[in-house]
């Protein structure tokens, strides 16, 4: 990712067992939704791209649960810089 691009960064915070990321694992999203990292659930990052895109164009940070075919995932969005 390229230096002065605004950027939003995943981290999951909380999940069942079956989830394959484990707690604190992240994902970089910038304002043009290139990502970097993955949660390991293919559902969890296209979602994730979505909100990290919210959270960049202005939104405040967000804590978001989800449920996913291999468990409970929460997660939060914050924007860095």
């Amino acid at each position: 990712m390229a230096q002065g691009r605004d950027l939003a960064i995943v981290t999951l915070v909380a999940c069942d067992e079956p989830v394959a990321m484990p707690v604190g694992g992240r994902l970089v999203v910038d304002a043009q939704g290139e990502a970097c990292g993955s949660l390991a659930e293919p559902a969890l990052d296209a979602a994730m791209r979505a909100e990290a895109l919210a959270v960049i164009a202005g939104g405040e940070p967000r804590l978001l649960d989800f449920e996913l075919p291999s468990g409970h995932a929460c997660v939060y969005v914050e924007r860095l810089g």
